[in-house]
């Protein structure tokens, strides 16, 4: 679009860590990061995106061949839409973009289409997608639930293993660890 750009910059340091930096006017105040299991596609949620201080969700491609994608329209209720700002990203193996805000999880395309929800009836919070697909989100900031990549729920309530509020979620993919983080980190099996 015009007057939108964004500089990405792939840096390799001397233990062999990847560094990506990205450069862009579009993003005010990144909140949340996600990046896709091809890392091909960074997506941020941008808790002011200008003046009228919207929230958005952007998705990045890596290599810049496209301008940024914003996601989801204005706030409200409506599918594709947001009314607080969403406590989690997460990308599918399948490359579809997991939001979650209020009680719902939304799938986009990485083109930024809607394509589905699911209402999980209470507050939605941090997400996360294991190597198969499974969707594994924060519900009231105090259990888990865990859905299949149909978004069939698998597990209810995932919730004898914390014992304090937790706001983030990461998957680690190779062992099928859980780590849970808010008042403390807790490494789930």
């Amino acid at each position: 679009g015009e007057g939108r750009f964004a500089v990405m910059e792939l840096s390799l340091l001397e233990d062999s860590t990847r560094v990506l930096r990205v450069l862009t006017p579009e993003v005010w105040y990144p909140m949340l990061l996600c990046l896709s299991p091809d890392e091909s596609t960074l997506a941020v949620l941008d808790a002011q995106s200008g003046p009228n201080s919207q929230q958005r969700v952007w998705l990045h491609r890596i290599d810049a061949s496209v301008d940024p994608i914003s996601v989801g329209g204005p706030d409200g209720y409506d599918d594709g839409q947001f009314t607080q700002y969403p406590a989690g990203l997460a990308i599918t193996p399948d490359g579809q973009l997991l939001v979650s805000s209020d009680t719902r999880i939304q799938a986009f395309g990485l083109d930024g289409s809607f394509r589905h929800k699911i209402d999980i009836g209470q507050a939605a919070g941090a997400i996360a997608v294991d190597a198969l697909g499974n969707i594994v989100c924060v519900v009231d900031g105090i259990r888990l639930q865990v859905f299949n990549p149909e978004w069939t729920l698998l597990h209810d309530d995932i919730s004898g293993m914390l014992d304090s509020p937790c706001r983030t979620i990461a998957i680690d993919h190779s062992i099928g660890r859980i780590a849970v983080g808010g008042e403390m980190l807790r490494i789930l099996d």
